[in-house]
């Protein structure tokens, strides 16, 4: 048996400091999570004086990163000609000259929904959480990564827990989310980190399968849309012009479908500037109409309701909410808190706005079921299913099983969003192409009936 020190959380965040026995600070770290308590800390009482080890090898990754975290002028690797500048560094100090803060580098999300079950798979064999966090730390290869954690471990260090520390990270460079900071909150309170951190990973990596569902069924779509957006430019400003000079020696009436043609080209070609300009200041006003909130709750509105698009995006805010308010319950949220964490995954304000509403009918004291059904934006199936679940206390069950369900109809309805848009697309601009055909080829066949007569 061996004597430590250690340094806890209970479930209020309160720091406890103690000392115990025991084989390994894996084996007192269980005995700590057995109590109710987060071990943060674990330290041997009286350690063995080892023979300092030789310092390991740097990496190149290391070497990089502790070079920008010197600034200029710290020489790694080779040294510095004179009238070197390095760019990034010179930029940096003129934001600060100029009184700017240089924005963090966010890590990669698939970077750190990796970390968070590598934290996960530590923490439930028993390891600390400041060893775990310096472990992920240091075996990471990505610098904006490993600077995250280093600001969580100083910031617990201070004396934060670890949801707070988190929180302060994604203030500072955007590396976790609202819905972290909650889950990892829960699982600090309840003594269930590790389960709360393997639930996260699962939550992470299933919005981002969606999200790239949904952006490989669109870009075949929008290929094809910006193919014959150029294909029509190019025809308008070159190709129509050329045939208006034939036109104009034939001294007879065109064809309307020709004059339209030629009056689109004679547009374009004289008043491409403005063109341009009436598409950026458009485009321009559409994204600050959409940064309001009336802009976006009406856009999300539309969003769920359009043909084709509509049915596929109503499915994945449901799979979202199935999945994160399911993860929420188990993870011991009271229902009021998990609707407001689950509020922040689904990317939709349409449907946020309805859950805000569905949590203010709970907090009157109404069912769950009761206000769902209340607020119109949940399917009959759904319904029943909470409905089910509120009565037989398995709520977070069958909303799990729900996700699930929800999930495999969402990778039904993208991999059928392609097949359906196709024919359409088909239609639309082989019409253009017959239309823009006629117009040039009309006044030639005219021409032709006139010379055989």
């Amino acid at each position: 048996m061996q004597r430590f020190k250690y340094t806890a959380r209970d479930s209020t965040g309160a720091a406890k400091h103690g000392t115990g026995e025991a084989v390994s600070a894996a084996s007192l770290s269980t005995q700590l999570s057995a109590r109710g308590l987060t071990p943060v800390a674990i330290r041997a009482e009286s350690p063995v004086v080892a023979a300092p080890a030789p310092a390991p090898a740097r990496t190149a990754a290391a070497t990089h990163a502790a070079a920008a975290r010197s600034g200029p002028g710290a020489g790694v690797g080779k040294a510095a000609k004179p009238g070197d500048i390095d760019i990034k560094d010179l930029w940096i100090t003129i934001q600060r000259r100029l009184g700017m803060t240089p924005k963090a580098q966010a890590p990669d999300p698939r970077a750190m929904t990796m970390s968070l079950r590598e934290l996960a798979a530590l923490l439930k064999a028993g390891i600390p959480i400041m060893r775990a966090l310096r472990l992920v730390a240091e075996t990471s290869d990505s610098p904006p990564l490993r600077a995250s954690y280093e600001h969580v471990i100083a910031d617990l260090d201070g004396g934060r827990d670890l949801a707070g520390a988190m929180e302060r990270e994604m203030q500072r460079s955007g590396a976790f989310e609202r819905y972290d900071v909650a889950m990892v909150g829960v699982g600090e309170r309840t003594g269930r980190l590790d389960r709360a951190l393997h639930d996260l990973f699962h939550h992470r990596e299933f919005m981002r399968k969606t999200a790239e569902q949904v952006s490989s069924a669109m870009r075949y779509p929008m290929f094809v849309v910006a193919t014959c957006v150029i294909a029509l430019v190019v025809l308008n400003l070159f190709v129509i012009p050329s045939f208006a000079k034939v036109f104009a020696n034939l001294n007879t009436e065109l064809p309307l479908l020709t004059r339209l043609l030629l009056g689109s080209s004679s547009i374009m070609l004289k008043w491409w500037p403005a063109l341009l300009v009436l598409s950026a200041v458009a485009v321009a006003g559409l994204r600050r109409w959409l940064s309001t909130s009336k802009g976006r709750l009406t856009w999300d509105r539309w969003i769920l309701r359009a043909p084709l698009i509509g049915p596929v995006m109503y499915r994945i805010v449901l799979s979202r909410f199935t999945s994160s308010l399911a993860s929420s319950l188990g993870s011991g949220l009271t229902i009021t808190v998990a609707l407001q964490a689950t509020a922040q995954t689904l990317g939709n304000a349409h449907m946020v706005a309805a859950l805000e509403r569905l949590q203010q009918s709970v907090e009157r004291g109404e069912s769950l079921s009761r206000a769902a059904t209340a607020t119109g934006a949940f399917p009959t199936a759904l319904l029943q299913i909470i409905t089910i679940g509120e009565e037989s206390g398995t709520l977070d069950e069958l909303l799990q099983e729900m996700a699930v369900h929800y999930h495999a109809e969402v990778e039904y309805a993208v991999k059928r969003l392609s097949a359906n848009l196709e024919p359409i697309l088909i239609v639309v601009f082989g019409g253009g192409i017959l239309v823009m055909a006629l117009g040039v080829f009309l006044p030639m066949w005219e021409l032709g009936k006139a010379s055989i007569k």
